[in-house]
């Protein structure tokens, strides 16, 4: 005889949102729920659950996000620098190096020799 199914309860839901949130790994949020991986796997292919997961990290993607565009948008030039790399695509492009030594050429004349 197997074990009986568990079911998600309301509360469940709630804190697989607050933790996904946080960004808590499946494997930390089934632990912090007493089921195991595998179960809370199960879950997430049901609606409700594949909500309340999307919605915890959504959620809180768009609070830092909001709060590093206030940065950028307050001067804050690590935070612009930042915002321009994820969202304006801007990469850090090494400039080629300056020789050395400059060249110098010296013109001599020929004085008939």
């Amino acid at each position: 005889m197997g074990r009986s199914r568990i079911n998600p309860t309301p509360a469940d839901i709630a804190k697989i949102e607050l933790l996904a949130g946080r960004g808590f790994r499946l494997d930390d949020i089934a632990i912090a729920l007493g089921i195991s991986v595998s179960t809370l796997q199960k879950w997430k292919n049901t609606p409700a659950i594949a909500d309340a997961y999307q919605r915890g990290r959504i959620e809180a993607i768009s609070s830092v996000a909001g709060k590093l565009y206030d940065l950028a948008m307050a001067g804050d030039v690590t935070a612009c620098i930042f915002y321009l790399k994820a969202q304006g695509k801007w990469i850090d492009k090494p400039q080629p190096e300056a020789p050395a030594t400059p060249e110098i050429q010296i013109y001599l004349p020929q004085n008939n020799r």
